[in-house]
């Protein structure tokens, strides 16, 4: 990259887009009352928090 400006921009935007794409929070929340429930233990609270908007 001749700009190193543009580069950074392009990194920023590629994370903020993983961030709010993925939610890896949410999958892992998601598979653990999956799995608590499937192993009869009582549920615990949830680490992602829905209302949450990226900001």
């Amino acid at each position: 990259m001749e700009e190193p400006s543009i580069y950074e921009r392009y990194c920023v935007n590629a994370y903020d887009r993983i961030v709010s794409f993925c939610q890896l929070r949410l999958v892992m929340d998601r598979y653990n009352t999956i799995y608590r429930e499937l192993g009869k233990l009582s549920p615990r609270a949830p680490e992602f928090d829905l209302e949450y908007d990226g900001k």
